[in-house]
């Protein structure tokens, strides 16, 4: 059973897990700021799967379970997850990525100083499971940085906000809610919340590492192209702010890809 004092909701979708995942939650278990809940909702695994969540689950009274009966997308799980946050603020974790263990107590921190109802930070890749999280300390990682200040216009623009790096205050969530998509659903969320008026800062020196995953979706340029842009005309405000989001955001990815090839040929 979870624990029911806790100040902040951790939203974790998970199918078919391997040992990113066991690494995953051990970094948010190791975190300095105690009062968490982890929801974990299991999205339809497979057996082999089931059993390994479950005996994660087991291993904190603050993790929280919630199973899907089938494979119904990381949007929908985490939508789930949303309708069981009842804390003061909800961040999210994607099951393959970590933690530094002052995550959470930098950033609530910072957010109840400067009374701020979004935050975000910055990641750092990784391409291969650390048997250690301190050995991830001593590698020099590639980091992608996110914008200080984050509104509608500038998200549309560039959207670089890293959903594991993200924390709101639930009263900013109001009825925003994740895409169905098998990608680029968090868009149809941070739309909706930053459409509100809402902007998101971010925290100074936070970061989190993101797991690169050869043959995921993510790392598919070209599906991730098409995914993008069906995000800009499905969850975009109007399509005015779409096209002119889009392609700016077409500018900036073909910068970046640019740089990223001239960085693997040195």
């Amino acid at each position: 059973m979870a624990s029911e004092m806790h100040d902040v909701d951790i939203v974790m979708p998970v199918h078919n897990p391997g040992e990113w995942f066991l690494v995953s939650v051990d970094s948010i278990i190791q975190q300095a700021f105690p009062r968490w809940r982890l929801i974990v909702v299991d999205d339809g695994s497979n057996e082999k799967g089931k059993e390994l969540i479950r005996q994660v689950a087991s291993k904190d009274d603050r993790i929280m379970l919630i199973e899907h009966d089938r494979n119904k997308g990381g949007g929908v799980a985490r939508n789930t997850a949303l309708s069981y946050c009842e804390a003061e603020f909800i961040a999210f974790c994607d099951s393959d990525d970590i933690w530094p263990e002052d995550k959470l107590e930098k950033q609530i921190e910072f957010m109840r100083r400067r009374e701020l109802p979004m935050t975000h930070g910055d990641l750092k890749k990784v391409y291969d499971v650390p048997y250690s999280l301190d050995l991830l300390e001593e590698k020099r990682l590639e980091t992608r940085k996110s914008q200080e200040r984050v509104n509608i216009i500038s998200f549309l623009h560039n959207p670089n906000l890293f959903c594991s790096s993200v924390m709101l205050k639930r009263s900013a969530v109001g009825g925003a809610r994740f895409g169905t998509m098998k990608a680029r659903h968090p868009f149809r969320f941070w739309s909706c919340v930053l459409q509100s008026g809402i902007e998101s800062e971010k925290c100074p020196e936070l970061f989190y590492y993101y797991y690169v995953r050869e043959g995921s979706v993510s790392f598919n340029k070209v599906k991730m192209v098409f995914y993008t842009a069906a995000a800009y005309f499905l969850y975009s405000p109007n399509y005015r702010i779409a096209f002119g989001g889009f392609f700016s955001r077409a500018g900036v990815f073909i910068k970046e890809s640019a740089l990223s090839s001239g960085g693997r040929k040195k």
